[in-house]
């Protein structure tokens, strides 16, 4: 507790007293931070609907993990288990979370067994820019693989920012919290020598998980706590950037993550017996991202990623008996892409992957899968002053053996998309843009071969997406900066992969059964004031309509009903103002009601919640060295609410956090 008061002391006093000392002119610092920000936060002008945070942004939006970024963009749906420890994934326009790829420095990162990636192990503090892009990656020299998905999560680490006079750079940060945060970090770039720069960071994370929340049934009410929710994570990566000459330059990077986390049950009413089952996660992988460009039009990318993980999961009262099952994947991960400028208006690349999946389990009647992925894409782009024109031809196939029973049929699938982009007027501020996608993804490990559940004999879920869109931006009098982006889509699930109960709760069965209609509308709008006196503030609103339909058979009691954990209508902006060494941000999110099963009716209903955050943050200079203080009020009026039904979201909690940089 003594610790916990001093903290807190220093927050006061760096808050509340105006600092005399800073070396720096406190208005050309800002005036630095905003033209930096103002130069990456605009998403309008893109030929596809793509939303971006760059490093600063960042800092305002109230975020610990990646998935609480996320869920400020617009058609995005998080769905959170709970706590810091809780499982996090991401479904866009209502596809699934195995249809959003997430590219880490242009390799996607890649869970065969699951499919997904669990966005709460990824902290923001070593981010320099992500971007969500549909339909496309952000770039057209991307791999192969990166064009298969219906849309793409990019993030990039933390860029060494050297000047010439400077060696190396640290930032050390520490964040503490509710429910027993405490987050150190480390962050380590050091310039080798005249063509090579290192960076290295550290992130060590652990929190009891521990909240308070109420479990009502009808009007009665009592308070409880969620328990098994603790986390210990640790976090090291390094980057090295060596620039070989003027036109070859070589990427690397390992990556290493441990976790130990307590896996919470779901709530049930009246039951306050404890789950006792956990999981512990491992992740080393090493990338490298070699480029040279042999022309002034010919430039070659390879990438090349080693990746292995592991999953332990443990489950003490697993029908009167200790369960303990252990998988261990790898994979080899290979890609060569070729890009021409033909022409200022003709662009074009080609890209060759090769990925070999293998997936072990300590059950002696494990099919221990291998799975081997061939990827050819092309792309075509046009562009001049009134047209921006994209074709992109995706070929893709698998083959996969097993060393006990039968495995997956192969697969040969190719997948067109285009996307037109006009410009009406001579002036870029208003565009048209339309696009036509065509996807799958194939089965997971687990839905193929899990124990009692995989079905081999699964067909691949395929996806057809349709989009038609503006956005307008422009500036009045140069003190304000307007940028709206409206788009409006369709999208058509085939051959859904779903889970439905056999003979019981333990015994379940994969078909692909359900066809699903998507319609839908994302709103982004953002409002920059440059004010006098140094005042800065910055909005963003975003709003979501998202219907999406069962429609597989008029028979079925949920036809025409509306899938699962996905609200009509949704809504998230914020704003931040900005003035001297001070920052203060306000963030909200909205999601109307929904239903947790795919048959909607008065027992699976979950009504609508907000959730509100605010944070103040001090920057300032001393002795050379950079200083920032933040304090953060999460789910300002202590909502109870939940994204899943039975578990429970924290109420109101508190951060604190410490950077220092030199």
């Amino acid at each position: 507790m003594y610790f916990f008061k001093r903290i807190a002391s220093i927050f006061y006093f760096f808050f509340c007293t105006q600092s005399t000392f800073a070396q720096v002119p406190e208005a050309k610092v800002l005036d630095t931070i905003f033209v930096k920000e103002k130069a990456n936060i605009t998403t309008i002008g893109k030929s596809i609907p793509v939303q971006m945070l760059n490093k600063n942004q960042l800092k305002n939006s109230n975020s610990f993990q990646l998935s609480d970024a996320l869920k400020t963009f617009s058609g995005v749906l998080i769905k959170d288990y709970g706590g810091i420890g809780g499982l996090k994934t991401i479904s866009v326009r209502s596809l699934g979370a195995q249809h959003s790829a997430v590219s880490y420095d242009d390799v996607l990162l890649n869970d065969s067994q699951a499919g997904t990636i669990d966005l709460g192990k990824i902290p923001t503090e070593n981010i320099e820019f992500l971007s969500l892009s549909n339909g496309l990656p952000n770039k057209i020299d991307a791999p192969a693989r990166n064009f298969s998905a219906a849309n793409v999560l990019s993030v990039n680490s933390l860029f060494p920012n050297l000047e010439d006079n400077k060696i190396y750079s640290v930032n050390a940060g520490l964040q503490i919290g509710s429910f027993g945060l405490w987050s150190p970090s480390l962050y380590y770039a050091q310039k080798i020598n005249s063509k090579i720069t290192s960076s290295t960071y550290f992130n060590y994370q652990y929190a009891d998980g521990k909240y308070s929340f109420l479990e009502q049934n009808g009007v009665a009410t009592r308070e409880r706590k969620r328990s098994n929710t603790d986390v210990k994570s640790l976090l090291v990566e390094n980057n090295l950037f060596w620039n070989l000459s003027k036109t070859q330059t070589l990427q690397s990077k390992i990556y290493y993550y441990k976790s130990d986390r307590g896996l919470p049950g779901a709530v049930v009413l009246y039951n306050d017996n404890e789950s006792r089952q956990r999981n512990e996660d491992g992740l080393f992988f090493t990338q490298l991202k070699y480029q040279q460009q042999f022309s002034k039009i010919w430039t070659q990318n390879i990438h090349f990623k080693y990746q292995q993980s592991s999953t332990d999961y443990h489950d003490p009262d697993w029908i009167g008996q200790k369960l303990e099952n252990l998988y261990r994947q790898k994979e080899w991960y290979l890609s060569f892409v070729n890009s021409f400028k033909i022409s200022n208006q003709l662009h074009t690349s080609f890209a060759f992957d090769y990925a070999n999946n293998q997936l072990k389990a300590n059950a002696s009647y494990f099919a221990a899968p291998t799975r081997q992925s061939y990827f050819a894409n092309m792309v075509l782009k046009y562009k001049s002053n009134l047209l921006d024109a994209t074709f992109n031809l995706l070929n893709n196939i698998v083959t996969e053996k097993v060393e006990k029973g039968k495995a997956m049929q192969n697969v040969n699938r190719t997948n067109p998309s285009f996307f037109l982009t006009l410009k009406p007027f001579q002036r870029d501020n208003f565009l048209l843009r339309a696009f036509v996608k065509n996807s799958f993804r194939l089965p997971n490990f687990n839905d193929l071969y899990y124990t009692l559940v995989g079905v081999r004999t699964l067909k691949p879920e395929e996806v057809t997406q349709f989009n038609i869109g503006a956005t307008f931006n422009t500036s009045v009098a140069r003190h304000i900066d307007l940028s709206i982006a409206v788009d409006a889509y369709k999208n058509y699930v085939n051959n859904k992969i779903v889970a439905y109960p056999s003979y019981n709760m333990f015994s379940w069965t994969m078909l692909n059964v359900d066809k699903v209609e998507i319609t839908g509308a994302d709103v982004c709008t953002k409002l920059n004031f440059v004010l006098p006196k140094n005042w800065f503030i910055h909005t963003d609103v975003n709003y979501t309509f998202q219907q999406s339909l069962n429609v597989s058979n008029p028979k079925d009691a949920n036809y025409l009903h509306q899938i699962a954990y996905t609200p009509l209508h949704s809504l998230s902006g914020g704003f931040s103002v900005e003035k001297k060494q001070y920052t203060f941000s306000y963030r909200m999110l909205w999601s109307g009601w929904r239903y947790s099963s795919n048959e909607n009716n008065n027992s699976t209903y979950l009504d609508a919640y907000g959730d509100h955050s605010v944070s103040l943050r001090k920057e300032f200079k001393l002795w050379n060295t950079s200083y920032q203080m933040m304090a953060e009020v999460l789910n300002l009026y202590n909502t109870q609410y939940e994204i899943v039904r039975s578990y429970p979201m924290p109420g109101r909690s508190f951060r604190l956090k410490m950077n220092i940089n030199f």
